[in-house]
């Protein structure tokens, strides 16, 4: 019915601008219908290797045999059974762009859809300079258990120091550009009353209006150029292990015994996992509607994956001592203890898991790609993070550090001894900073080279 609505127009139209121009000795421009075409492509995502590509039909009458060429050759020929669909090509090399189309069989003519010209990034470089840096005395054990880069002259990581000059403890190292000055931070000694101190510190995370948060036990204390400006008490009990969000107005903290509060707009809620289990780690979509959450219990052995999204709490992964996936790595589904995990964009979730690393889509109901499989002890992986598809880090026991360029994971640690182990590093603009402990507080800064 469309099509012959159209039709019938175009043919009027062309009646009119004869009957006006037949005393005209100029020649009217010839009239040429252009129909839109019907089939489209967009490009979800890229990496180094893969292209992340939906396949659009709009109101075509489906089942719809379908072509998917790249450079003018035929990739593979399927028949489209939905409107929307999503071709992942996983034949590509980095830096190298590719011409993708579609032909399709629609009301028995065949259509073209637009061409799409897609660029695979280049894959990061694996040369690094590394400076290390210990904080604390001899007498107590000190440690650094998370870090945040502002940029490169203003670095900020948090945890628990002691020198021996004095017993007072310090909470957070903060670099100039220059030196490393140690500061005390102050949280409540008990919320509801207004005696402070300066208590360890376990989490940092930095918004894009300049303000960042520091958690301890049920505290969070913000601040701003530098500045602390206030601390707020959590309305639940809660031991915060690592604080995430998509803005100072809307973010997460994830606690032991599967505790979880959510702050938004200024009022704190708790959200129900249904689950003992500590939560250690947690990351989400750029937009905050996705929001993936990790734990694992070091007594029991026990793990999960969460993901909350639509006011919906869902259990993607658990694992228990003796059931699938406890002690053997399946290629195509999430398995052993789940220690960290990261995402840039829906399509690409990374997990760090005892057995390796998996990349998964963040609305995975468990299907993931074991990437890298670890083939000699290396301990446990405590944190992974990134700033781009080709440019992600993960840190662990024995000061191990591995860093994944597009392409490959390299393990490139600095060995600090069998004692050492690091809890959480941030890479920014060429910068890595990973921090942790060997009975002194430990902090590596490295520079990536091109």
């Amino acid at each position: 019915m469309k099509s012959y609505s159209f039709f019938t127009f175009s043919i009027s139209l062309i009646l009119l601008i004869l009957l006006f121009t037949s005393c005209n000795t100029t020649e009217p421009t010839p009239f040429k219908e252009e129909l839109p075409k019907s089939i489209k492509l967009k490009l979800l995502d890229v990496s180094c290797t893969e292209a992340f590509i939906n396949v659009n039909v709009g109101d075509s009458v489906l089942p719809i045999a379908i072509t998917f060429k790249k450079d003018n050759a035929a990739l593979f020929s399927f028949t489209l059974t939905k409107t929307d669909t999503i071709i992942i090509d996983t034949t590509l090399q980095p830096n190298i762009t590719y011409t993708y189309q579609i032909t399709a069989q629609i009301s028995g003519k065949e259509e073209n859809s637009d061409t799409l010209q897609v660029k695979t990034l280049q894959t990061t470089s694996n040369n690094f300079v590394w400076q290390t840096f210990e904080f604390g005395g001899n007498i107590s054990n000190s440690v650094l258990f998370d870090v945040a880069i502002i940029d490169e002259n203003n670095i900020w990581a948090v945890g628990e120091i002691r020198t021996d000059s004095t017993d007072t403890l310090y909470n957070v190292v903060h670099w100039d550009g220059a030196v490393w000055k140690l500061l005390k931070l102050q949280f409540y000694s008990f919320c509801g009353q207004p005696n402070t101190g300066s208590y360890p510190a376990r989490a940092i995370f930095t918004f894009n209006d300049g303000v960042f948060v520091l958690g301890s036990t049920s505290q969070i204390i913000y601040l701003s150029d530098g500045n602390q400006l206030k601390i707020e008490c959590l309305p639940l009990t809660i031991s915060i292990n690592k604080i995430w969000g998509s803005a100072s107005t809307d973010f997460y903290a994830t606690g032991n015994t599967g505790s979880l509060a959510h702050h938004q707009n200024a009022d704190w809620s708790k959200i129900e996992t249904g689950t003992t289990i500590p939560l250690n780690d947690i990351y989400g979509s750029k937009d905050g509607k996705n929001v993936l959450i990790s734990g694992y219990d070091s007594e029991t052995g026990n793990s999960l994956l969460l993901r909350y999204s639509d006011n919906t709490m869902t259990k993607i992964y658990e694992v228990l001592p003796g059931s699938p996936g406890w002690n053997e790595a399946r290629d195509n589904l999430i398995s052993g203890v789940i220690s960290s995990l990261w995402t840039i964009s829906e399509y690409q979730l990374w997990i760090a898991s005892t057995f390796g690393f998996y990349m998964a889509p963040q609305k995975t109901e468990g299907e993931a790609k074991l990437k890298y499989k670890f083939s000699f002890p290396i301990g446990f992986i405590e944190r992974i993070r990134g700033e781009g598809n080709n440019n992600v880090y993960a840190v662990g026991d024995y000061s191990t550090i591995f860093h994944y360029d597009g392409l490959d994971w390299t393990l490139c640690s600095i060995n600090f001894g069998d004692g050492a182990k690091l809890y959480s590093v941030a890479a920014k603009n060429n910068t890595i900073v990973a921090v942790g402990t060997t009975g002194k507080a430990i902090l590596m800064l490295g520079k990536q080279l091109n």
